[in-house]
């Protein structure tokens, strides 16, 4: 009774590292298929590049940007109190 209790536990283990073994087998297949596609494209956008052709950077134009200093000043000292005495940090009205 006890040697069939104790070859439960193992068979579970077993198929459960067989099953992982598969899925990491299976992913490292996928990886390498990836590579060689990734070096095809690499190939391809070397060509073009050597060809002298001109790649596209964006196919929308781009608004120049404004820059807008902006100045924060931070207190902890009005910060405590507030959250002590549950009082709201800004009153609007």
């Amino acid at each position: 009774m006890i040697a069939q209790a104790a070859v439960r536990p193992r068979a579970g283990f077993a198929i459960f590292t067989l099953a992982m073994i598969a899925v990491f087998v299976g992913l490292g297949l996928w990886q390498l298929q990836r590579r060689t596609e990734k070096h095809a494209l690499i190939a391809v956008l070397n060509e073009r590049l050597a060809s002298g052709l001109a790649v596209p950077i964006g196919t929308f134009p781009v608004a120049p940007l404004i820059f807008v200093p902006v100045k924060i000043r931070f207190d902890i000292r009005a910060l405590v109190p507030a959250i002590l005495t549950d009082k709201p940090l800004l009153q609007i009205g």
